[in-house]
């Protein structure tokens, strides 16, 4: 819902915080090719969103070690963040 709700405000030129559910029946303001076009931009940066986190999720977690990894390389001086360091 978070993802739609953002493609429409900005699809119709509304700032998020002013969008009612009478703004979004409006049939005028909301069609249904901006409807179409809207869902497709959702369904592609859920499918983006699930494609970078599924290693997280998937037996032996490697998307989680590659960031321990990656979390290594940047800290420079494990003297100065002790808790950080492995």
């Amino acid at each position: 819902a978070a993802f739609l709700l953002v493609f429409l405000s900005s699809a119709i030129n509304v700032a998020l915080t002013e969008l009612t559910p009478a703004l979004l029946e409006d049939e005028e303001s909301v069609g249904d090719a901006l409807l179409r076009e809207v869902e497709a931009d959702c369904y592609w940066c859920f499918s983006a969103l699930m494609e970078k986190t599924k290693d997280h999720y998937t037996y032996g977690q490697p998307g989680l070690r590659n960031m321990v990894v990656d979390k290594n390389c940047v800290i420079v001086c494990p003297s100065l963040c002790p808790a950080l360091s492995l």
